[in-house]
């Protein structure tokens, strides 16, 4: 929706006059953008006819008066869209253009809830939590309730710090937190034995005598996963594929999908390497790596194990990067 209201200012101004507004005006943007907030959290409904027969008004700063005349030499009250119009240091928008700034973003939210609630283990949800800036909307909040009228919606009061306040309490104790539900999903980047079958020609890679399928993905955790903090995923063994190799390196890699196929994927991001030395090794049967991942409260851990040994060697991830 803030990307709707930013899209009328851009017009508004050019895509090029408006980024320098951005940059040389940003504080008084920032009050545009304020306003805005304030706005949209007010209107209700465009249902009740008093609510419609009125503009949203939004108060502009001189300076974007100033700037559209200096650009432009014409007033900015000469300009006007379809929805909305400019009175001296007013931009009014019509209820209902205000209105269909929202229904991007709400029928966005609902068809997502709808997916989530379809979920297996989703079954049984019988409430709903809004919290954030967005669930202060007092339309998005019919929205939801007309939309899941056998679900109880549960509004906190001040919403909007809801987010925050869950932030400080997990500073002061980590442990509040005891599972997490997997953002994307996680692996590491392997080959394996060619098929041409399922695997592209682009991907086969002669090593060693043997035609193998190049940059796997080997998922160890799935998008929408449920995941204990500080316990170990499921390992999965890996071997090397040289017969004089002597260190097996591991890409770990994101995916915003849930079955990625390969690490160049679009969705896939690239987040670090852990090497494991296996250059002590003598025997082929001992040559193997056990892979794991460990979810901690703001950082994962991936280890890897040589097989038959109690060697380790991990790598630190932050969220932030991911």
């Amino acid at each position: 929706m803030d990307q709707a209201f930013y899209d009328i200012l851009e017009d508004l101004l050019g895509k090029q006059h408006f980024e320098r507004y951005q940059r040389d005006y940003a504080a008084d943007l920032m009050e545009i953008y304020s306003e805005f907030e304030h706005k949209k959290r007010g209107l209700e409904s465009v249902t009740d006819e008093t609510t419609c027969a009125r503009n949203i008004s939004l108060t502009i700063p001189l300076s974007l008066k100033h700037f559209y005349k200096s650009t432009f030499d014409k007033d900015i009250e000469h300009s006007s869209g379809e929805g909305f119009v400019w009175c001296q240091d007013k931009l009014r928008i019509s209820c209902q253009r205000f209105s269909d700034l929202f229904d991007v973003a709400c029928t966005g939210i609902v068809n997502h809830i709808e997916k989530l609630l379809n979920l297996p283990r989703a079954e049984g949800t019988n409430t709903i939590l809004m919290v954030g800036g967005f669930s202060e909307s007092l339309y998005l909040q019919n929205k939801i309730k007309d939309s899941f009228k056998h679900i109880k919606i549960v509004v906190p009061i001040q919403a909007g710090l809801a987010v925050l306040k869950g932030a400080v309490l997990f500073g002061h104790d980590p442990s509040a937190i005891s599972v997490r539900v997997a953002r994307y999903t996680y692996g590491v980047n392997t080959c394996v034995k060619f098929d041409r079958r399922c695997h592209p020609q682009s991907k086969q890679v002669k090593i060693d005598d043997s035609w193998y399928c190049k940059g796997v993905f080997s998922k160890h955790v799935q998008k929408g996963d449920v995941i204990e903090i500080d316990k170990a995923t499921e390992d999965h063994p890996y071997v090397p594929i040289h017969r004089d190799q002597k260190s097996i390196s591991f890409k770990i890699f994101t995916s915003s999908e849930d079955d990625p196929k390969y690490t160049d994927d679009e969705s896939c991001k690239y987040l670090g390497s852990l090497e494991v030395d296996i250059s002590g090794l003598q025997r082929e049967s001992e040559k193997s790596v056990r892979l794991k991942f460990i979810f901690g409260g703001t950082e994962f851990k991936v280890v890897g194990k040589i097989e038959d040994t109690d060697k380790e060697v991990d790598i630190f991830l932050s969220y932030l990067i991911v």
